[in-house]
């Protein structure tokens, strides 16, 4: 899924420092990480800035928040771009800030933007056209920022953002506020603090199932991992290898207090992406005093099953900002920003390639239809 660029920065001066009943855990594992190795699958001047991915059969959604286009399509079997559309700005078929790729019940691809809280589809046959590509779009109502969004079964969009005392909203089709999930928790002596302060701690990446049933949600600055099925209700917790709690501080002398990552906070998941069998959530684990403006990059990939049972870890060998999986060829995509932007891949393990009867999802359809509802 993927995301931009972590909405919560360091206050100088912060007044007050909240830790967690736990320490952050060390990159140290039970069993040792399987290392994997990158080669390039695409690169080119046209990249600027890729920040994240959605993946459905051969077809792989880039965003692009520094480029002359905010998306570019990839045919990843053929290895070549598509097309790449979408110029920086508010007007038709433009974007401010491209945060989230998602495809909707019928396989159509839609990207959330930031900057103009607007849900745009992308018509893969009119890629070559200044505006066709677009060709619908709607605004998202009675909404505070959101940061990412998934669609599910029901045909209703997950979106994550900051609301006032839950972490997701749901929205109807036409961009409607329907309802709220997910209660923030509250951390001791923080009973009567903002909940748009603590949604800055407690956001997380979410990505869907395949088949939209169920959605992981990551968390961004504590190890935690929940699973729910389309109806919100929880799953399952993933057995997260790396399991704290986060630590931020919060400024309280404005009117509205702001929360935000103290410098050793610790980047929990980056991105997440899933496959009928498996959640892959890439890690970070770094803190902003050892890499400043580099905690979200991050090596290390957490594998789970539905259920939430840790399978294991993957090592890459660069660092990346995003991640998605073809697991019917055993194949991780990645995007990289050092030392040239890139999209890499990797082969996966051959335990995690997809079982044989599982069906694959083709790519998304090339003519254009109607809105999903």
């Amino acid at each position: 899924m993927k995301k931009g660029a972590a909405l919560v920065a360091v206050l100088a001066g912060g007044w007050w420092l909240w830790r967690g009943a736990r320490e952050p855990a060390p990159l140290a594992y039970p069993d040792p990480p399987v290392s994997l190795t990158s080669e390039v699958a695409h690169t080119g001047e046209h990249l600027g800035f890729p920040t994240g991915l959605a993946l459905r059969g051969d077809t792989l959604l880039v965003l692009d928040q520094r480029g002359d286009k905010s998306v570019h399509v990839l045919d990843t079997r053929a290895g070549r771009l598509l097309g790449s559309v979408g110029n920086p700005g508010e007007g038709p078929a433009e974007f401010m800030v491209p945060i989230a790729a998602s495809f909707d019940r019928a396989g159509r691809s839609w990207v959330l933007d930031f900057g103009t809280l607007r849900m745009t589809r992308l018509d893969l046959a009119e890629l070559d056209h200044p505006t066709a590509w677009a060709d619908s779009m709607f605004q998202l109502r009675n909404t505070p920022p959101l940061i990412d969004g998934v669609w599910l079964a029901d045909g209703s969009l997950l979106a994550g953002g900051i609301f006032s005392e839950s972490r997701f909203g749901v929205f109807s089709p036409d961009g409607t506020l329907r309802s709220q999930r997910d209660p923030l928790p509250r951390p001791p002596g923080y009973e009567r603090v903002p909940g748009s302060a603590l949604q800055q701690v407690y956001y997380a990446q979410l990505a869907a199932s395949p088949d939209l049933s169920r959605y992981a949600a990551a968390a961004a600055w504590f190890g935690r991992i929940d699973i729910y099925g389309v109806d919100g209700s929880l799953v399952a917790r993933a057995s997260a290898p790396l399991q704290f709690e986060p630590s931020f501080v919060l400024d309280p002398r404005d009117e509205h207090p702001s929360a935000a990552i103290s410098d050793d906070s610790r980047r929990a998941y980056v991105d997440v992406a899933t496959t009928p069998e498996r959640i892959y959530a890439l890690f970070s684990g770094r803190t902003w005093e050892d890499f400043p403006g580099h905690s979200s990059y991050a090596r290390d990939v957490h594998v789970f099953d539905w259920s939430g049972a840790f399978v294991m870890v993957l090592r890459l060998d660069r660092a990346v900002l995003s991640i998605a999986v073809d697991d019917e060829r055993g194949l991780l995509f990645a995007a990289q920003h050092d030392p040239v932007p890139a999209i890499l891949r990797f082969d996966l393990p051959a335990e995690l390639r997809r079982p044989t009867g599982v069906p694959h999802l083709p790519s998304p359809p090339v003519e254009g239809s109607a809105t999903s509802s």
